[in-house]
């Protein structure tokens, strides 16, 4: 799971059966990223990673 300023994107599978969702949404600032990293971390159990 990736987030950044203006999306969310999933990805799931292995190699060419590999999925990816992008779900557009935008963010105001850094610490609204951050909060959301945090509540998918604390609810899934998936660690995303934060892009610029």
């Amino acid at each position: 799971m990736k987030i950044g300023r203006d999306f969310i994107s999933l990805s799931h599978g292995k190699e060419i059966r590999m999925k990816k969702t992008c779900l557009l949404r935008m963010y105001r600032d850094d610490q609204e990223i951050a909060d959301a990293a945090e509540k998918f971390r604390n609810e899934t159990g998936v660690v995303p990673v934060i892009i610029d």
